[in-house]
């Protein structure tokens, strides 16, 4: 059976609800977008979902199953690209014991969840529940590292860059799509090689967002999405698996 391993931040956790005090709330062992892709049906997959990280935190794991000759155990990588820049330094030991769940087929762990994220890793721009858009308005005590917004851009760009001839030299197929910007650089591949192959889905949160209006796709208008809106990115992922034949 084909092991297939996908990385993502807060949006490939589950599905979300507002509660009662009008905050959003994570349903137990909910579905994500993951569970609605029917080319996952009946094949061995694994999630890592990295709160409030992004690309740096994506290589880093990646790095460590290199470390561990794990890495070579997955057939396939899938990305899901989030904001960036998102520049974070994960605690070692704590990614090197990675604690999965099992929710239907899908094996799920979630790295640095709350409340302990603010002590096993460190990230060098801002608070992302203050401002996650804005770098210039950042809270006070990030401003000093909010000036090194290109060089974390840059950074940021080297891993995806490494993550894709990493897998391109392991012999790992892989896959990404975007909730907003395209990061990585996936030139012209298609399936039939090794390289990264673009998914023809970027700035899908701004798709949930004009379907908000008419859908319940969103916890709340700037909030993460709800299993109706995990089952609309599901079916624009099973389109776009059609059109390139994956």
């Amino acid at each position: 059976m084909k092991k297939i391993l996908i990385f993502g931040c807060s949006f490939s956790v589950g599905s979300y609800e507002i509660m009662s005090d009008g905050k959003e709330h994570l349903g137990k062992n909910s579905k994500c977008w993951y569970h609605f892709v029917d080319y996952f049906k009946d094949k061995d997959v694994t999630v890592i979902a990295c709160p409030a990280q992004g690309y740096w935190g994506y290589y880093q794991i990646i790095l460590h199953l290199l470390e561990e000759s794990k890495l070579i155990l997955y057939d396939e990588i899938w990305i899901q690209e989030t904001w960036e820049p998102r520049p974070t330094i994960n605690n070692y030991n704590v990614i090197s014991r990675l604690f999965f769940s099992q929710i239907d087929h899908i094996k799920l762990s979630i790295v640095h969840d709350q409340p302990d994220f603010s002590k096993n890793v460190k990230n060098f721009i801002f608070n992302y529940s203050e401002n996650i858009l804005n770098l210039n308005g950042t809270i006070e005590k990030y401003k000093p590292y909010s000036l090194w917004n290109k060089f974390f851009i840059e950074m940021g760009n080297s891993c995806a860059y490494k993550i894709n001839k990493l897998c391109k030299e392991e012999n790992i197929k892989g896959y990404v799509w975007s909730m907003m910007d395209p990061i990585m650089n996936c030139g012209v591949s298609d399936s039939s090689t090794s390289e990264f192959t673009r998914l023809p889905l970027t700035y899908v949160y701004l798709k949930l967002k004009e379907a908000e209006k008419n859908k319940n796709f969103l916890a709340k208008p700037t909030g993460h999405q709800t299993e109706e809106g995990n089952k609309y990115i599901g079916e624009l992922i099973n389109k776009a698996c059609i059109d390139l034949k994956i």
